[in-house]
């Protein structure tokens, strides 16, 4: 199983692991209307993801899990508005 030593975060990057309520919060759980504000909310998304794992030591770890299904919402968000812009 990997962990957080043999896995590379920028420390920069890191902060502190929230609950993903409060990551909706964050990254603004309504649909996203703008595709720069949905890129962003994507990227912090992956991020918290990451910290989150990176602290938990599973990818099957309930926050990792919950970050997850938040990240896939916002992904298929920006494929839909990639889709509808061509």
């Amino acid at each position: 199983m990997a962990t957080a030593n043999n896995h590379l975060v920028d420390p920069a990057q890191r902060t502190v692991w929230m609950p993903v309520t409060n990551v909706c919060n964050e990254v603004g759980a309504p649909p996203s209307y703008n595709d720069r504000s949905l890129q962003e909310e994507i990227d912090l998304l992956r991020r918290r993801m990451t910290e989150t794992f990176l602290q938990e030591d599973s990818f099957t770890a309930e926050p990792v899990m919950e970050i997850s299904r938040m990240l896939d919402l916002k992904i298929n968000e920006y494929m839909k508005m990639s889709y509808i812009a061509r």
